[in-house]
């Protein structure tokens, strides 16, 4: 039983009378023979790493059978083979998928499939006249058998096919920008299985993941960063690891460093010396200058004053005139590097290429190009024999890399996604690497439109909606706004695609909270809405019904075009949500009356089915009393509190809600802080100087994943419940 999986001991643990080991064993109380020829072939269904899986559960009462598969589509495609082959003689004709536990006394098992399979579970049970007739569970279980066997030996035409590599590197970038860690490991996991990217790329990826995230340890500390910097690195990593140390050594403050002592300090620099060993590739531009602070220190830290010269001017002066002094470093009068190559003939020795090479550390982007040259004439022998020297063939590969003609702004890159024999894949990974720093004068937007009107290449519209994600995280972090007609046109690009994932829903929606801040007509309003009811009608998943909440609640927040339009989109949604019903959870089914009322008013949460009396163990019930209980919202989207506040208030009888919209450090909202048993902080929706008013005061702030109501109560009740998952 040792290399059983936790889940599965889990699932055969607490009420299942069933026992695993039996099953196994064939020691002394093992069962008999024929019902091991039952069982066995299901629960080996668990064991030989294979799908679909199908176990059994009984006690006293009932017999249950629950199927999972390794993904939503090979899950509903397992539903219809089962329903095909079982009839409904012998069992429930309900099979219907749960993505979540039921109440009762299945609840731990479901609880572990769950942990196995989140796609969810299919539920297969007898007949009530059924359980005590052994001709009718032998025929379930030879049939069940059947489906697992059939299944595997299905066509390969109708098996899951393998995803395109453009669209995990989407999805990827879009978890990752979203902050949903579960989702992006899955996705950066699936970047390693499709074999497409390279060890580093792979490595950059999962550094800037860390880096996003601000895991400042897990980035500094990663195991494989110090063989990635002994040569040059991407600019994009340089800036991510200054703003490592930055955060975690140095303060904001330009001079907080000084606080600590040289010696405090120097072991955390001198752990990556390299990256202080080489000049950065960084601007002088004012959003620049933390940067170069940061690298500064570490070049003191490490002794190598004369690299101090290379400093962009506007920090020569006072600042780095006390860095000195801290650092008690001493000018030698050599303290200007030379930024060109050591010699100007071509090396002719391994020692005298190996000093050339080490020099381009300290090149700049202007003189990279010369080293280049450099190596593209010399002796094709001694290049062979210094590539056979790790450090030296590192230090040549990232100076072709970096001298290569590459991509700097989204204007090139649309360009060159326009040409009939561009890479896409190639260009993804430009826009997944690099396009986080491109400037914002990279992207012209009448030159955006004005490709997109012309011959644009069919087979490049896949690729433009894949970079989608990496293009609103670049446009947020500039504070650009596009205009209203360039959002449609990125909508029509979504409306393209003929199957409609989560991920483009999330797009559509952030595309939604964009379009609505800007400018806009009633014409250009509705043509939005109506692109947005071609992309439901094609969204089938129940994953995508939060984030069709999150997107009507924002066309509930901005101000009135056409309510005509915007309740058409909701009765799409709405319908969608019925006809989803009875797979639902309680607080799903809950935000969606609370979004039927608001949206048409008083009483249109009737079009929904009613809610089931409650009995003892129903799931509204597992939720806890917080009569008396204190909850704070801060938010600046004033709606979706004001919704939340309603919902928890609904939910919880006797609870008091406090809403908080204040941009500054007041003292109504310190108080908050200071009195709330619970404080829910809306973190995209918040002023930092409201955060920072907070934080001296509680430690234990709930983060929703988004703006809207619903995201406010999911995040709530997910704070409730965590308790109630620890085993004590």
């Amino acid at each position: 039983m040792n290399n059983i999986p936790s889940w599965l001991k889990a699932f055969f643990g607490e009420n299942n009378l069933l026992c695993l080991e039996k099953v196994l064993s064939n020691a002394p109380g093992a069962y008999a023979a024929e019902q091991k020829s039952a069982l066995l072939p299901l629960v080996k269904s668990a064991l030989d790493g294979e799908w679909p899986i199908i176990l059994p559960w009984c006690d006293r009462q009932h017999w249950v059978f629950f199927a999972i598969a390794e993904n939503e589509r090979t899950l509903q495609e397992l539903t219809k083979v089962i329903n095909a082959r079982l009839g409904s003689a012998d069992v429930d004709p309900d099979r219907r998928i749960y993505l979540s536990p039921t109440s009762g006394p299945t609840l731990a098992a479901e609880s572990a499939l769950l942990e196995h399979s989140p796609t969810g579970f299919i539920r297969i049970e007898l007949l009530e006249g059924k359980r005590e007739d052994k001709q009718a569970k032998m025929r379930v279980f030879a049939a069940l058998k059947e489906v697992i066997d059939l299944f595997r030996l299905r066509p390969s035409l109708v098996r899951t096919r393998k995803r395109p590599f453009g669209r995990i590197l989407s999805d990827f970038m879009l978890a990752t920008n979203q902050k949903e860690a579960e989702a992006s490991n899955n996705f950066l996991q699936e970047l390693r299985d499709n074999g497409l990217l390279s060890k580093r790329n792979l490595l950059l990826l999962e550094l800037q993941q860390a880096g996003k995230w601000q895991n400042w340890d897990a980035l500094l500390n990663h195991h494989e960063l110090p063989d990635l910097i002994r040569g040059r690195i991407p600019s994009s990593l340089t800036r991510m690891l200054l703003a490592a140390y930055q955060h975690r050594y140095l303060g904001h403050d330009v001079l907080s460093y000084t606080q600590e002592t040289p010696s405090a300090l120097r072991p955390a620099f001198l752990a990556l010396q390299p990256l202080f060993m080489q000049v950065p590739l960084l601007g002088s531009e004012a959003g620049e200058l933390n940067a170069w602070r940061s690298w500064a220190i570490g070049v003191a830290l490490a002794g190598e004053h004369t690299l101090l010269s290379m400093m962009p001017d506007a920090l020569k002066s006072g600042w780095l005139q006390e860095l000195k002094h801290w650092a008690e470093l001493k000018s030698t009068g050599a303290d200007t590097p030379s930024s060109s190559p050591v010699s100007l003939s071509l090396p002719t020795t391994l020692e005298s290429l190996a000093s050339y090479l080490q020099s381009s550390l300290t090149a700049t982007a202007e003189t990279l190009g010369s080293y280049a040259e450099m190596l593209s004439t010399i002796d094709p022998q001694l290049l062979e024999q210094a590539q056979k020297t790790p450090l030296l063939k590192t230090l040549i590969e990232s100076i072709n890399r970096l001298a290569a003609a590459s991509i700097t702004g989204w204007d090139n890159w649309f360009s060159r996604l326009r040409e009939p024999d561009a890479d896409r894949n190639a260009l993804m990974q430009i826009v997944a690497l690099d396009s986080e720093h491109w400037p914002a004068t990279s992207f012209q937007e009448s030159a955006f439109l004005h490709l997109l009107v012309q011959d644009f290449p069919p087979h490049a519209f896949s690729t433009l909606r894949n970079a989608m994600p990496a293009f609103i995280e670049w446009l947020r972090k500039n504070q650009l706004q596009l205009q209203s007609t360039t959002w449609l046109k990125w909508m029509d690009v979504l409306a393209m695609e003929q199957s409609v994932s989560p991920a483009d829903i999330k797009l559509a929606t952030l595309a939604t909270e964009y379009f609505l801040q800007g400018p806009l007509s009633r014409a250009e309003y509705q043509n939005f809405v109506a692109t947005l009811q071609l992309i439901i009608e094609r969204c089938s998943s129940l994953k995508n019904l939060a984030s069709l909440g999150e997107m009507m609640e924002l066309l509930l927040d901005a101000p009135e075009h056409d309510n005509a339009e915007r309740n058409a989109l909701w009765m799409d949604i709405q319908t969608f949500a019925v006809g989803v019903w009875p797979r639902l959870d309680h607080l799903t089914r809950a935000i969606m009356r609370s979004l039927a009322i608001n949206v048409l008013g008083n009483g249109a949460d009737s079009a929904f089915p009613p809610e089931p009396a409650r009995s003892d163990n129903s799931e509204p019930e597992t939720l806890p009393d917080l009569s008396g209980k204190r909850v704070a919202i801060y938010t600046l989207t004033e709606g979706a509190a004001r919704r939340a506040r309603g919902m928890i208030e609904m939910l919880f009888q006797g609870i008091r809600v406090d809403v908080n919209h204040d941009h500054t450090a007041t003292d109504k909202l310190v108080n908050l802080a200071k009195q709330a048993d619970y404080f829910i902080f809306a973190a995209a929706s918040a002023k930092h100087q409201a955060l920072y008013a907070i934080t001296p005061h509680r430690r234990d702030l709930i983060y929703p994943e988004g703006k809207g109501a619903g995201s406010i109560l999911n995040a709530f009740v997910a704070r409730l419940q965590q308790p109630m998952s620890v085993d004590v």
